[in-house]
C-alpha cells in the first residue's frame, strides 16, 4: 500500500519531488517489457522494447511494447 500515499512514494523512492514521478511510471512499465524478453525470449536475436513518449500542456502519454515473435501471451 506504499505507492498509493504521498508519503508511501517517498518512502520507497526518494523522490520528495512530484516531477520526478513520471520517471518512477516509465521505470516500471520498462521494466515489466524487459522482464517479459528475459523471460520468454532469452538468446532471440529479435527481441526488443520500444518506447514513445509525447507529452502536451495537459497530457503526458506513454507506449512501451516489447517484441512477441512467437506470440507469446
Amino acid at each position: 500500500m506504499d505507492y498509493f500515499t504521498v508519503s508511501g512514494v517517498i518512502l520507497r523512492t526518494g523522490y520528495a519531488d512530484k516531477k520526478y514521478w513520471y520517471t518512477l511510471c516509465i521505470k516500471e512499465l520498462l521494466d515489466n517489457g524487459v522482464d517479459f524478453l528475459w523471460k520468454y525470449y532469452q538468446g532471440y536475436n529479435d527481441a526488443s522494447v520500444t518506447v514513445n513518449v509525447t507529452k502536451s500542456d495537459l497530457l503526458l502519454h506513454i507506449k512501451i511494447r516489447n517484441s512477441s515473435s512467437q506470440n507469446i501471451p
